[in-house]
């Protein structure tokens, strides 16, 4: 299971909330495809505190335009901000490796952008995270042949 997107859908949100003046667990965001330069972020999604941020921006007479361009720069660069200030980035990744862990460990059924190979599918599916005993890395779309229901864990869901 890759992460590099959940990593970069918390560098998303904390962006967010930081221009907004609100704490990135309002934020409701996430980046998808690739991790750094040519990550997709999902505007059209992307809430806070239920609102679309889109219509939170126009309330307070902020351009959409300069706000999405300045958290995208934010987020994909982030690295290698974090590089020059202190020599390596590997806090970030050590913090969403400890949060999967978790998730599996107390069977949140949390669900997070990180990357799962399907073969049906996209390279990169969202996925479900659970306990091992209920196959981890298992895709949580409907349509995914993968993805196991709670009573069956050899049968697959429609």
């Amino acid at each position: 299971m890759g992460t590099s997107t959940y990593l970069d859908s918390l560098r998303f949100r904390l962006h967010v909330g930081e221009r907004l003046g609100v704490g990135p667990g309002v934020v409701e965001a996430n980046v998808v495809g690739e991790h750094g330069t040519s990550s997709v972020f999902l505007w059209s999604s992307a809430r806070v505190g239920g609102m679309p941020v889109r219509d939170l921006l126009a309330q307070h007479k902020i351009e959409f335009d300069a706000f999405r361009k300045a958290v995208e720069q934010d987020v994909r660069f982030a690295n290698i901000t974090i590089i020059e200030g202190i020599g390596a980035s590997q806090y970030g990744i050590g913090m969403v490796s400890a949060r999967v862990a978790e998730v599996i460990l107390r069977d949140e059924r949390a669900v997070f952008p990180a990357g799962s190979y399907n073969p049906r599918f996209a390279p990169r599916s969202p996925c479900r995270a659970s306990s091992a005993a209920r196959a981890s890395s298992r895709c949580s779309s409907r349509q995914c042949p993968t993805r196991r229901s709670r009573d069956s864990s050899a049968a697959p869901r429609a």
